[in-house]
């Protein structure tokens, strides 16, 4: 592995913070209430030194939108190339959907504004720019749900309905989770959820 020479760790640390902090005013005030004084103050970084990573607001919250989808894209990719399937690979993606957005609660905040077009309306195209990021990680995980729901024999049905009722579903518990302030554990709460699609009596009803 390659070492990375101090200045480059410093540079990596520095864009960090900045991001961190642009997110934590992003998910507090929104886009549009946001200014790059108020990251500046955020992160304790001159504005000089702002301008030296990011050329604007725009591009801290292109970056910061990219930067989370890519790891959830990771995530993502890490169960389908695993070897799991069905109600398994469906536990496996709840749990893991959970428990990065529990790390990341201010990025869900954001996440949820985006992917229901709350945020900042239209923004000469970064509105469309960010959903269409969000829009390709959320057709991913509905395709991966699919297959799996396909594979399983407890629910039978429209797979895409249900993929998207299952997303919906974790959404609604995170939302929840977040308003109340409570921490729970998310591969319990993934198994529970499951169970609400897999019981033997969900899946009679599905037939019925």
């Amino acid at each position: 592995m390659k070492m990375i020479g101090r200045k480059e760790r410093e540079h990596r640390l520095r864009r960090r913070s900045i991001l961190e902090a642009a997110q934590e005013m992003f998910a507090r005030k929104g886009f549009p209430g946001t200014t790059m004084g108020d990251v500046s103050r955020q992160s304790e970084f001159g504005m000089s030194t702002l301008y030296k990573f990011f050329k604007s607001k725009r591009e801290i919250y292109a970056s910061l939108i990219d930067e989370h989808i890519s790891r959830l894209q990771e995530r993502l990719r890490g169960i389908t190339e695993a070897d799991v399937a069905g109600e398994k690979a469906i536990e496996r993606f709840i749990e893991r959907h959970l428990q990065y957005f529990q790390e990341n609660a201010q990025f869900f905040r954001i996440y949820m504004n985006e992917k229901f077009g709350l945020a900042h309306g239209s923004m000469d195209g970064l509105s469309e720019q960010v959903r269409a990021q969000i829009s390709r990680y959320a057709e991913h995980a509905e395709d991966a749900l699919r297959n799996w729901i396909e594979e399983s024999d407890a629910l039978c049905g429209d797979s895409r309905a249900k993929a998207l009722a299952l997303i919906s579903t974790v959404d609604a518990h995170l939302s929840r989770w977040l308003s109340e302030g409570k921490v729970e554990c998310a591969r319990e709460r993934a198994s529970s959820i499951v169970d609400i699609f897999f019981s033997p009596r969900s899946a009679s009803v599905t037939r019925t």
